[in-house]
């Protein structure tokens, strides 16, 4: 069956036949392989159907799943999708409700009696599953129920972390003007305990805000004020686009005091990304790879020096704290630079022949054997010939 379900070159009579009588195998793989098969070869005779209908009480809610959107699209409108599926839709299962809420959204769209089922389930399901895949049904085909945006803007306080991201996606892509919706809007993203959703609703606050001011001014509070590193970096980015010269003054500020490692770390990438060609930026950076109290922002300065800048200046430092750095990172991350600025430098093999066999750390000592099998490859011995076999008719030749 696994084979026959990619065979274009088949007799397809025959294998709608084997396909239905799997269908009732006791194995779940053969019955799931059996499905894909019909499906792949768009088989919908009246006993296949009668067997998708049958398969609906299958004891595996992945199988149930995989029943609905074969089904679905045999429907001729939204009445028929909802009738087909109607199983599915009550199945004490939430995924597959949800599931099948979506295979009928995307067979037959905008109709009345989709909407319908849509607000029903939006309102009165309770389980997170179905009611962000509501929500998404209503961002896909829009509503006209005059409460759904209130009932979007409650549900965007949800427990349902699912939720809460499915109701704020909705009621951004719907656009977010200046006002109540606004205001809303940047409360949420200000407040949510779930570090993702405040870092990523930034990315719809963008997209859809209709006036870039509160945007900009609202990504500048972020980038100060939220408390994770992970969402001020993410602020930062957006604000570049918006208000380079702000967002260059902040990172400056972000990665000469930020207390938080990873917060430097990003305001170190952003400056040497936005401003390679700034020399106070640069300057920065270097300062940072030699005097930051914490050796992975001075590793990752170094790193993006490595990434942006080139030429004597940079092989002075990486040298400098190569030998003088007492965190194995940032001597590993300077080796590595010396490697790639120096390779023609002469004085440079002794350097990694002497790491190789002395240095303390095992992770330098592997980067400097590396090194040198590709800067200073070991000739092959050549290999001694060997004398041809002799005839047995020869006599035994001495030695010359």
């Amino acid at each position: 069956m696994a084979r026959l379900r990619y065979d274009e070159d088949v007799d397809h009579d025959r294998v709608a036949r084997l396909a239905v009588e799997l269908l009732g195998d006791a194995d779940t793989e053969v019955r799931q392989a059996a499905l894909d098969c019909l499906q792949l070869h768009r088989i919908a005779t009246p006993a296949a159907r009668a067997a998708l209908d049958r398969l609906f009480g299958d004891p595996d809610p992945r199988v149930r799943e995989s029943v609905l959107r074969p089904l679905a699209l045999h429907a001729e409108d939204g009445a028929r999708a909802v009738e087909l599926l109607r199983p599915a839709l009550v199945d004490a299962d939430p995924g597959l409700r949800a599931a099948a809420l979506s295979a009928v959204v995307k067979r037959t769209g905008d109709e009345r009696v989709v909407r319908d089922l849509v607000q029903e389930l939006l309102r009165n399901d309770g389980s997170p599953e179905v009611t962000a895949a509501a929500i998404n049904a209503v961002r896909e085909i829009g509503s006209d129920d005059p409460g759904t945006h209130a009932h979007l803007c409650e549900l965007a306080g949800h427990e349902d972390i699912t939720v809460r991201w499915a109701a704020l996606r909705c009621l951004a892509e719907g656009g977010i003007p200046g006002g109540p919706l606004e205001d809303f809007f940047t409360h949420r993203l200000k407040h949510d305990d779930f570090s993702w959703i405040r870092q990523y609703g930034l990315d719809l606050f963008v997209s859809h805000g209709e006036d870039d001011v509160p945007v900009r001014d609202f990504l500048l509070d972020r980038c100060r004020n939220d408390p994770s590193p992970e969402v001020q970096s993410h602020a930062l980015m957006w604000l570049w686009t918006l208000d380079p010269e702000a967002a260059r003054d902040l990172a400056f500020d972000l990665a000469r005091n930020h207390p938080d490692t990873h917060a430097r770390i990003s305001a170190v990438d952003h400056l040497l990304t936005e401003c390679g060609d700034v020399d106070e930026a640069v300057r920065l950076v270097h300062d940072l790879a030699v005097k930051d109290e914490d050796g992975a922002v001075r590793a990752a300065a170094l790193h993006d020096l490595r990434t942006h800048r080139s030429g004597p200046e940079l092989a002075a430092l990486a040298r400098d704290r190569f030998d003088h750095d007492p965190d194995p990172t940032v001597r590993h991350a300077a080796l590595g630079i010396l490697a790639d600025l120096r390779r023609d430098d002469p004085d440079l093999l002794p350097v990694l022949r002497r790491v190789a066999e002395t240095d303390g750390e095992e992770q330098t000592r592997d980067l400097a054997n590396r090194l040198l099998a590709v800067l200073a490859p070991q000739p092959t011995q050549p290999t001694q010939p060997t004398q041809p076999p002799q005839s047995p008719r020869q006599s035994p030749q001495p030695p010359g």
